[in-house]
């Protein structure tokens, strides 16, 4: 998962050979890691954020990757116990921690695969993921 893209669907991803099981599941980890601590999407990876707490400022320049919903109004689990991965099929898309730290401050990030760009923005007061 290390040579993620901007913005790419996970089944792109695994069509590539660069997603192992037990990356993917870190990748979950850390996903409801930032739930439980009441962010709507993962403002980063866990490695940046232990940066970003110690003071280093700004947008960091890092291309691991982040898992955020397309609709994050969709619980990841049930209100009580551990999240169910099976509420992320077809919500679910893998982002570079630049790329989720771009969206949350308003910016556009554009994604390129197979000759096809598009263009993604956050809408924060609909909690979703958009294609612009």
């Amino acid at each position: 998962l290390d040579d993620v893209q901007e913005v790419e669907e996970p089944h792109a991803v695994a069509a590539r050979g660069a997603v192992g099981r037990e990356r993917a599941e870190a990748l979950f980890l850390e996903t409801v890691f930032f739930a439980r601590h009441r962010f709507v999407q993962p403002p980063c990876c866990l490695r940046c954020a232990l940066a970003l707490s110690t003071g280093a400022g700004g947008i960091t320049r890092c291309a691991r990757p982040v898992l955020w919903r397309k609709d994050a109004n969709v619980p990841l689990g049930p209100l009580r116990g551990i999240g169910k991965p099976g509420r992320l099929n077809g919500n679910v898309v893998v982002i570079t921690c630049e790329a989720a730290q771009r969206l949350l401050a308003g910016e556009k990030v554009v994604a390129g695969q197979r000759g096809c760009t598009s263009a993604w923005r956050w809408d924060a007061a609909k909690r979703r993921l958009a294609k612009c």
